[in-house]
C-alpha cells in the first residue's frame, strides 16, 4: 500500500469556500493494480508524476475504486478507461455492469483474504472503504489497512466529519465498524494515521 497523494481540506479564512482535494492510495497485489480515488480533475498531472515515480502509467492501473461520487474523489477516473471501475455501489468494465451485494450491506471481495470492498455508507449513502489485510505501508506490516474515504476525513476529525455527514447515526456506526478491524485508517483528506483510539 503506497500514498500516491496526500489528501488536504483547507477552509479559506472568509469561511465562504475551502480547498480540497482527497487523498490518492496504490494498492499493489500479486494480481492487480489498484488506485483508491484518483482525486480531482485538476491533479491529474499530480497522479501521473506520482505513479511514474512507481514506475506505472494509467495503464498499469487494473482497478479504480472510489470510496464515493464527489468530483474530488473521482474526477480522474476517464484516465482509467480500460480498469474495472468500483464506484460506490457500481462495479463496471467499460458498459458492462456487474451484479454484486454492496447495496445489501454485504463487502465485495477483490482477493479472497487479501482486498475486500465494504459498504460504509454515511459521509454519502453509497460510501465504500478498501479493508486490505496483512498489508505494507511505508516499510511496516499491519494486519489491517483500511482505506476510508471520507467515512474518516482525517485523525482528528470530530468537528468535520459531522458537519459532512448525510446520515450521522448511519456514518457513526460504520466509524465505529473499522475502528474495530483497522491497525491502520487512511482518511479522505489527511495523512495514514495508527488506530489507537476505539472512537473518534
Amino acid at each position: 500500500v503506497k500514498i500516491l497523494k496526500e489528501g488536504y481540506y483547507i477552509r479559506d479564512a472568509s469561511d465562504s469556500f475551502y480547498f480540497a482535494d482527497c487523498s490518492c492510495t496504490l494498492i499493489i497485489t500479486q494480481k492487480e493494480k489498484i488506485i483508491v480515488d484518483p482525486g480531482g480533475v485538476y491533479s491529474l498531472s499530480q497522479l501521473q508524476q506520482a505513479l511514474e515515480k512507481c514506475g506505472l502509467d494509467f495503464a498499469s492501473i487494473t482497478i479504480v475504486i472510489c470510496t464515493h461520487g464527489h468530483s474530488d474523489h473521482i474526477g480522474n477516473i476517464s484516465a482509467f478507461p480500460h480498469a474495472k471501475h468500483i464506484v460506490s455501489f457500481d462495479i463496471n468494465i467499460d458498459e458492462k455492469y456487474f451484479d454484486n451485494l454492496l447495496r445489501q450491506g454485504i463487502p465485495y471481495v477483490i482477493e479472497e483474504g487479501s482486498i475486500e470492498v465494504w459498504p460504509t455508507p454515511g459521509h454519502t449513502s453509497e460510501d465504500i472503504s478498501v479493508v486490505v489485510y496483512n498489508g505494507i505501508l511505508n516499510n511496516n506490516n499491519f494486519n489491517t489497512i483500511v482505506v476510508a474515504g471520507d467515512l474518516f476525513e482525517n485523525e482528528c476529525d470530530e468537528e468535520i466529519w459531522r458537519l459532512n455527514s448525510t446520515s450521522f447515526e448511519t456514518q457513526f456506526k460504520n466509524r465505529e465498524r473499522i475502528l474495530e478491524i483497522a491497525n491502520v485508517i487512511v482518511p479522505g483528506h489527511g495523512k495514514w494515521f495508527l488506530n489507537t483510539r476505539k472512537s473518534f
